[in-house]
C-alpha cells in the first residue's frame, strides 16, 4: 500500500509543483495502467462463479502497475542520464 501511496504522491506532487506535459502524461499513464491491471486481474474465473473480490483486484492492479511504471521510470531516466554525458 506505501508503495502505491508514494507512487501516485510523487506523480501528483510533480503535477502541482513542476506542471510540465510530462508530470500530466505520466499521471494519465500510471493511471491506464492502473485501471489496464486492474480489469485484467478482476476478470478471473472467479467473476462469474462467485463474488469476485473488487477490493483486492483493485488493490493488486494498481500495486503491479506503480511497479513496472517505476521500473521503466527509473531505466528510461538513468538512460538518459548516460547518454547526456556526451
Amino acid at each position: 500500500m506505501a508503495i502505491i501511496i508514494c507512487g501516485y504522491g510523487y506523480v501528483i506532487i510533480g503535477v502541482f509543483i513542476r506542471d510540465t506535459l510530462a508530470c500530466i502524461l505520466m499521471l494519465f499513464g500510471l493511471t491506464g495502467l492502473s485501471a489496464l491491471f486492474s480489469f485484467m486481474v478482476f476478470k478471473d474465473k472467479n467473476m462469474w462463479a462467485g463474488s469476485p473480490d473488487l477490493t483486492l483486484s483493485v488493490i493488486t492492479g494498481f500495486f503491479t502497475a506503480t511497479v513496472i511504471f517505476y521500473m521503466f521510470y527509473v531505466l528510461i531516466y538513468y538512460f538518459d542520464r548516460m547518454g547526456a554525458g556526451e
